[in-house]
């Protein structure tokens, strides 16, 4: 979503009391599943989440003074200031950290992931120690986590050698395809763009990253500064994945292999435990993506995905693709509402008996990626959309079928396969678009690399989304202007809100929220330039328009 235009609905007045910074809890604290467990009688030891009620600041005075004291990098702040298209208020309650004298009370010894977006902290305990915490006041709700999250896999899928050239060479056809080299010569390399890339983990002495700059790294597993193999890790490939990712993004080897943002500045996340007793995959996802947004992150290249798990009763279902109920769809949607472009793998579950996308792949505002082979089709292995309420995925494709990548252990280079390799590539043309367009806000990027893209004057709904990205056309795009001379006039209890038509713009999305610089969702779309809202039964207080390529359906 473009956030444009904040219409205020001065009608219902709103302000800031205690009711904004506590929430009490309601009914039972435990989930359906987290009783089912409890009441079960295990011994065993299991991931659970707990969200808090509050962040023990009950008034304007204080919550001022928290404000004050959130530390963000320069780029966070210039990059929320570009979305929201204003100055002020670029610090809200979410970005207040937990609240430390309730994670100290709890007493946890096996902390996993904490977020400050979601209020929540995730730790393994046992059922004796969850009764004991769903005791406490200040706990609002507390949920199991799945034993096992779905690790990271690349796929092997039958394709042909393909071309090679004196400075790309190997990675020449996969950058090609999408006219990444015009892009280069035009001067673009990712420079001024910072990408994030959650993984598994990373061989950064590889040759490929030699020229790269790391502006910072986190493992999230083992909580440290080292996203590199761990004595800890369970395995000696811990760095396959997230090294071969994050070389397609922007590896730099002249004559070797090259990747597309090798300008880019870089921020490296240690999520994804590749085989051990992955509980909270999805909580240190969430967190890490807000690691990176505080450090300033334009672009996510987030190469994971979840859907089923070791016990099948944990398995979502279709049904939860539906972009408002995993957390870590949450996450990612809250990411790209600050202004990240979130690009995440469709998922290789294409010939599964699953076969949809996986979660986050269903939030809406980011970039969600299918595959393709050297001839611009479709990967048997990419999986499917729509999203469960029937929004297209993908948005877009990239090669994923024989990609050249940075082998962590042989120090040279390898093919592979993979939504997770199509993925990095979207990426780093988002940092280049970023390079050549700093003005340009994560939707300006999202609807360039759509509206530009082989098959975006009839998406594909299941497979191909908008189509195959080309970067050098999405450079060259122009994204639909604002809407402007926004109008508002109430009659009984009908309030109008009305605006100038924006040229080439096919319809207008209509979103709303409780408070004045946080929380939209979309109400509705309409192909008028007006829209009507009953005002006796809004529940909504602040309004804003987007232009939108798209007809209505």
């Amino acid at each position: 979503m473009k956030l444009m235009n904040i219409l205020m609905f001065t009608v219902l007045a709103i302000s800031l009391c205690a009711s904004e910074f506590y929430t009490a809890s309601t009914g039972s604290k435990l989930s359906e599943k987290a009783e089912d467990f409890i009441n079960s009688g295990s011994k065993e030891t299991r991931g659970f989440v707990i969200y808090f009620t509050d962040k023990n600041v009950f008034d304007q005075k204080s919550y001022e003074k928290a404000l004050s004291e959130v530390k963000l990098d320069k780029k966070t702040l210039k990059r929320r200031a570009k979305t929201f298209k204003r100055d002020d208020y670029l610090v809200s309650f979410r970005d207040l950290p937990v609240y430390t004298g309730y994670t100290n009370a709890l007493g946890l010894k096996k902390v996993r992931a904490v977020s400050k977006w979601f209020n929540f902290i995730s730790a393994e305990i046992d059922v004796e120690k969850a009764i004991e915490i769903s005791r406490f006041e200040f706990v609002r709700y507390i949920d199991i986590l799945p034993k096992k999250g779905k690790i990271p896999d690349i796929k092997e899928e039958v394709g042909s050698a393909g071309s090679k050239d004196s400075f790309y060479n190997l990675s020449y056809d996969q950058v090609n395809q999408i006219n990444i080299p015009d892009v280069h010569d035009l001067g673009y390399h990712g420079e001024g763009a910072r990408l994030l890339i959650i993984d598994t983990g990373f061989k950064k002495t590889h040759t490929v990253f030699d020229s790269l700059t790391v502006v910072d790294e986190w493992d999230f597993i083992f909580n440290d500064g080292n996203v590199s193999y761990d004595a800890n890790d369970v395995n000696t490939y811990q760095e396959s994945h997230g090294t071969g990712c994050w070389s397609i993004a922007a590896g730099y080897d002249p004559g070797t292999f090259v990747g597309p943002a090798y300008g880019s500045d870089f921020l490296l996340a240690k999520t994804e435990d590749y085989d051990n007793e992955g509980v909270v995959e999805e909580d240190r996802m969430v967190a890490a993506l807000e690691w990176g947004e505080a450090r300033g992150a334009d672009v996510a290249s987030i190469s994971l995905g979840y859907s089923e798990f070791d016990d099948p009763a944990d398995n979502y279902t279709y049904e939860d693709m539906d972009g408002e109920t995993t957390i870590c769809t949450l996450g990612a949607k809250y990411a790209a509402y600050l202004g990240m472009v979130v690009c995440n793998a469709m998922g290789n579950t294409g010939t599964s008996a699953w076969h949809y996308l996986t979660a986050p792949a269903d939030a809406d505002s980011i970039l969600s990626c299918g595959s393709v082979d050297v001839n611009a089709v479709i990967a048997s292995s990419s999986g499917y959309g729509p999203t469960y309420d029937h929004r297209i995925k993908p948005e877009v494709v990239a090669r994923g079928v024989n990609d050249y990548y940075a082998n962590y252990s042989t120090g040279s280079y390898s093919t592979g396969s993979g939504t997770s390799f199509a993925t990095p590539l979207v990426a780093g043309v988002s940092c280049l678009l970023l390079s050549a367009h700093p003005d340009w806000t994560n939707m300006d990027v999202r609807e360039a690399l759509m509206m530009t893209a082989d098959r975006a004057s009839d998406p594909d709904s299941t497979r191909y989304g908008w189509g195959l990205v080309d970067a050098l056309a999405a450079v060259n795009y122009v994204p639909l202007a604002d809407p402007q001379n926004i109008v508002t006039s109430v009659s009984g209890t009908i309030m109008t809100v009305s605006w100038d038509a924006v040229t080439n713009a096919k319809s207008y999305l209509i979103y709303h929220s409780d408070l004045p610089y946080e929380g939209f969702t979309y109400l509705a779309a309409t192909n008028q330039t007006t829209y009507q809202v009953n005002v006796t039964s809004a529940t909504k207080k602040f309004y804003y328009i987007e232009a939108s390529n798209q007809e209505m359906k």
